[in-house]
């Protein structure tokens, strides 16, 4: 039930935009019961942050072809990622992604979307491990540092 813009209730769940500006939630029962509260609570913040994080690969990455390839690379590097979940966190993460938009299901579908997008900040780390990618990096060299050389940071 929503109360206002920053709060909203169903049975003794809650989620609530505090004096930080940060969003706190509270569900209790089982782990479906839980992955429910959670989706109908927040699903219009799901959607969004969806849509945002989607909307930063297509500026990252505009090319349809490599945008493909990396969908490959995600699915063969994912293809497990379901034997390291433990059970009460899959059922959770079903019960959100009921509430998942179905704007991206040319990406996956809703569940095994929630279940990757629940992974990606530790696939990224492993991608920054293989030096792909960064997550608070700089290089700088030539005239940019105090000798010349290459400095990583």
């Amino acid at each position: 039930m929503k109360q206002s813009n920053t709060a909203f209730s169903s049975a003794n769940n809650f989620l609530l935009k505090n004096k930080q500006d940060l969003w706190e939630l509270y569900v209790e029962g089982d782990p479906l019961e839980r992955g429910l509260a959670f989706g109908s609570l927040s699903d219009s913040l799901l959607k969004r942050q969806e849509g945002i994080f989607f909307a930063k690969i297509n500026q990252l990455l505009p090319s349809q072809s490599k945008q493909r390839l990396l969908r490959t690379f995600l699915k063969w590097y994912n293809r497990e990622l379901y034997l390291n979940v433990a059970e009460d966190y899959k059922t959770e993460i079903y019960g959100i992604s009921r509430y998942s938009s179905h704007d991206f299901d040319n990406i996956a579908s809703p569940y095994l979307r929630s279940l990757y997008l629940h992974g990606a900040h530790d696939i990224g780390h492993a991608l920054q491990d293989l030096v792909l990618v960064g997550c608070s990096s700089f290089a700088a060299w030539g005239e940019k540092s105090e000798d010349g050389s290459l400095i990583i940071g």
